[in-house]
């Protein structure tokens, strides 16, 4: 009997935002500031996270990036912006070993571009500059989280 080659794909199904939260409060916008002033004194912070789900169907996953974006001083800001940008894609034939490294950076990465494009559209309706967040390091992101995993699963033994 010959052996069959097994073919491997992951490729994206569809693109879903999932949850969007975006507060733009122009209140707390700095009165009579110079440009140079306002960038010195705008904060930015923010959080990424990426889960992946698989949804026990057709070699279906679903893969979902969170953004949780604050500009302004924490007390008052100016922007806060909460999404979650979901994929679903096909995963067919990657080794178990290989599978979580493919979803957690190459999917994430791809994820990543739709919620970057997102945020530009809606700073720019809004009358922000638009913001450049680069991109994100999933690697370590998904290496701190089987850290964290492996801690709590340490304390609860």
């Amino acid at each position: 009997m010959s052996e069959q080659q097994q073919t491997v794909e992951l490729n994206i199904h569809r693109v879903y935002t999932k949850d969007l939260s975006y507060v733009f409060n122009d209140k707390n916008l700095p009165v009579n500031a110079t440009a140079e002033e306002n960038a010195r004194s705008t904060e930015v912070g923010f959080a990424v996270d990426v889960q992946v789900q698989d949804l026990l169907q057709d070699d279906l996953v679903d893969v979902n990036v969170f953004l949780n974006l604050v500009i302004g001083p924490r007390e008052n800001p100016v922007v806060k912006f909460e999404i979650v940008q979901g994929a679903i894609y096909v995963c067919r034939g990657l080794p178990n070993d290989v599978k979580p490294q493919a979803l957690y950076f190459d999917a994430a990465s791809t994820v990543w571009s739709y919620i970057v494009s997102t945020l530009d559209n809606l700073l720019l309706r809004s009358g922000m500059p638009p913001l450049y967040l680069g991109t994100q390091n999933f690697r370590a992101i998904f290496q701190e989280t089987l850290a964290q995993r492996q801690a709590q699963q340490e304390n609860n033994n």
